[in-house]
């Protein structure tokens, strides 16, 4: 696996309101020729904090007060890295003489930027830094006491576990037939799973229905959508089916079922979309009560990267233009960044079929079923920043498992306990 690299940077604004922005030479092997923050890669034997002031001596010729303010995370382009970016507010003590001008500095032209341009043209983790730097100085935010490294990677200050639950096998028996029953409109129909399948039927009650089900962490409704992703996520056909009925009790509708296999068909691909969405189609009409779904609405080019503009904001946090997203998909993911832009985002994600929170929600679902880690801090980070507690996250992740498994769900889980530490 390749080294994973750590890049301090500091945040120096002017009089104006702008920040101080190096470009790149051609020749660096990270990110050559592009606009970045001043910055450099922390080596081994230095520590994160002594980063930035060493930089800002060595190249700028600045005495400085180097302030930690946050730490995001990505991955360097050429080589697929994995990247830990951590920003500093800096503020200029002492201006020196002779910063250097020749090859030995890794920058060849300095200029102070508007920040939302500078937002823009930044590489994504440092657009991700910045703007969470001057959210940070709009609320107040002290930085001189209120973040320090320590705070990321200190053991002591890790948010205290919850208290483990403690009930009875009776009370989660009694907790999983109640809902069984209510469900299917069958009495005791614990019993019968128990008496056909067992240990297997016995842990199907006990384990899914009278625990996951009763920890409070997500509204059934939710429960419900996640469960339909994964389902789907997996080809589990007959799954998908059963907890889409279940989420018509719970309050979803027969559009916001066919557009949990609308998003399948990003996510997963066209199969298994097709497969849950033929089978939910015809229990509806067998059961008297036909779905008859709206056809998109076509649209041309221009008009799909213009909503793709919107939903990447939405989803990042951070404005880009339309052509810069589209420019940058195409040239990491060549025709396969075309379609994420075109398709997924400017068609499927700008639909209002599902809310943009439960979109992220399924999402998520499906990525945790099929073993999806590259993307799960990212899916866990959207969700998040569209209204998904931390709480509702952790619910989601206990769901899945059920279906996937608990060694799968487990890389998910140590993300999101990272993330909301």
């Amino acid at each position: 696996m390749p080294e994973s690299l750590i890049i301090g940077y500091g945040v120096v604004l002017d009089d104006d309101g702008r920040v101080l922005l190096l470009r790149r030479r051609a020749h660096e092997s990270l990110w050559p020729d592009a606009w970045w923050l001043p910055g450099e890669v922390t080596p081994l034997e230095e520590e994160p904090d002594d980063t930035v002031p060493r930089i800002f001596e060595r190249l700028l010729r600045q005495r400085i007060r180097a302030d930690y303010a946050c730490t995001v995370y990505g991955e360097e382009p050429s080589s697929g890295r994995h990247t830990v970016h951590n920003a500093y507010v800096v503020t200029v003590a002492a201006a020196l003489d002779g910063a250097p001008t020749d090859e030995a500095n890794p920058f060849d032209a300095m200029e102070w930027w508007d920040v939302p341009a500078a937002i823009a043209e930044l590489p994504p983790a440092q657009a991700e830094l910045l703007t969470t730097v001057i959210q940070q100085l709009e609320s107040g935010w002290d930085f001189a006491t209120d973040s320090t490294l320590d705070d990321l990677f200190g053991e002591d200050d890790a948010p205290p576990s919850p208290a483990l639950p403690q009930r009875t096998h009776a009370e989660r028996r009694i907790a999983g037939d109640a809902i069984l029953s209510e469900l299917t409109g069958q009495e005791r129909f614990a019993d019968v799973i128990e008496t056909r399948m067992g240990p297997f039927g016995s842990y199907l009650v006990d384990h899914i229905w009278g625990d996951i089900w009763q920890d409070g962490l997500l509204s059934r409704r939710d429960r419900s959508l996640a469960a339909m992703a994964a389902a789907g996520a997996l080809m589990q056909i007959d799954g998908f089916a059963f907890n889409a009925a279940i989420g018509e009790r719970n309050g979803l509708t027969c559009e916001e079922i066919v557009e949990v296999c609308v998003q399948l068909s990003v996510e997963c691909g066209f199969p298994p979309a097709n497969l849950a969405l033929t089978r939910v189609l015809s229990d509806w009409a067998k059961a008297g009560s036909p779905c008859e779904p709206i056809p998109a609405i076509g649209k041309d080019d221009t008009q799909r990267r213009q909503d793709a503009e919107k939903v990447s904001q939405a989803l990042t946090g951070r404005h880009m233009s339309a052509q810069t997203i589209a420019d940058d998909a195409q040239r990491q993911l060549g025709s396969l960044g075309r379609l994420t832009v075109d398709w997924s985002w400017g068609d499927v994600w700008s639909r209002d079929a599902l809310p943009r929170r439960d979109r992220a929600l399924a999402t998520l679902a499906m990525h945790v079923a099929i073993g999806r880690e590259r993307e799960l801090e990212s899916d866990l980070q959207t969700a998040y920043r569209l209204g998904c507690s931390w709480d509702e996250l952790d619910g989601v992740i206990a769901i899945v498992s059920a279906f996937c498994g608990l060694p799968r769900a487990s890389d998910a889980a140590r993300i999101l306990q990272r993330l909301r530490g």
